[in-house]
């Protein structure tokens, strides 16, 4: 057999353990590639579950936190105005002069005094208040306090833009209510109120994780300063496609900050959105799969040089 019959059957072999070296190292870089990826999807899962637990927990506490101060200041109020009704009764002085005093003392900002047809028989001296509370005042509520002296009422709500902390309460003195109501100053994170808007504000939060939290159609609390009281249609519009979730109610988005994904649920009355970066999410099998990929190259190399 000639030297060049030889050469040629040594290199046909040659390619053949070659390519069949190449086949082996695709099959286990596909065979890593896949079972990374399920890897970082399942933790992607998990780290979700507890960021969405996370978040659920700081929303209650805001919410305990907010009920706690709002109940705290209504029955405070309350007291005021059961006690105004018992000195009424007791000194029988009924003037604006004594109520304007009691609601300075007491820091209210007005008082009403209503007879049994609902009509103003004393006010403080803060204007015609009548109409800012008309609506309220011939409430069920409101008007069941005539017929059952023993009922009471209190509520915190927004009138005028404002917000006002109201109670009525059936007078001792002749028959009628007595209403007093108090201004309350806006919750800001600045007094060292616990606000919505604080609970997330730049929080860092596992994997550069955005999180989103929305009431009506407003984001009401984010981590992301860019995001915050947009409208929701004004948030999703950052992004390119349609927010939709796979069976596994993972959500692929398309922005120009690059590609996230993460889901939506529902808390209490918000909407909660959180979602991480790809190059954060599967940051293991890109980082593996790179170092497999040089490996293999470098494997394929040596192989040449040694079959050469």
């Amino acid at each position: 057999m000639s030297r060049k019959i030889r050469k040629q059957m040594q290199k046909k072999r040659f390619d053949k353990n070659a390519c069949l070296l190449v086949l082996i190292l695709i099959f286990f870089g596909i065979l890593t590639f896949l079972l990374l990826t399920a890897s970082d999807n399942n933790k992607l899962n998990n780290t979700l579950n507890e960021t969405f637990d996370f978040v659920k927990t700081r929303i209650e506490r805001y919410e305990i936190y907010n009920t706690n101060d709002q109940v705290k200041s209504l029955v405070r109020l309350m007291d005021k105005t059961t006690e105004l009704s018992r000195v009424i009764a007791q000194e029988g002085n009924l003037s604006e002069e004594m109520l304007d005093e009691y609601a300075r003392e007491q820091r209210l900002t007005g008082i009403l005094v209503l007879d049994q047809s609902l009509n103003v028989e004393e006010q403080t001296q803060d204007g015609d208040s009548m109409p800012l509370w008309q609506k309220l005042i011939e409430s069920n509520y409101v008007r069941d306090i005539i017929d059952h002296p023993e009922k009471t009422y209190t509520t915190r709500l927004r009138n005028e833009g404002k917000l006002y902390d109201f109670a009525a309460v059936a007078r001792q003195d002749a028959a009628g209510i007595l209403i007093a109501y108090a201004q309350k100053e806006e919750v800001n994170e600045l007094n060292g109120d616990l606000t919505m808007a604080s609970l997330f504000s730049d929080f860092p939060f596992e994997m550069n994780g955005s999180v989103v939290i929305c009431d009506d159609n407003k984001v009401v609390s984010t981590n992301k300063q860019e995001l915050t009281s947009r409208s929701i249609e004004a948030a999703k519009s950052l992004h390119k496609n349609q927010f939709k979730a796979d069976v596994n109610r993972i959500v692929r988005l398309h922005s120009k900050n690059g590609i996230w994904y993460g889901r939506q649920e529902k808390i209490k009355d918000y909407d909660a959105y959180i979602f991480f970066p790809k190059y954060q999410v599967y940051i293991t099998r890109n980082t593996v799969c790179m170092i497999y990929v040089l490996l293999a190259l470098l494997l394929f190399s040596l192989y040449r040089v040694s079959r050469s």
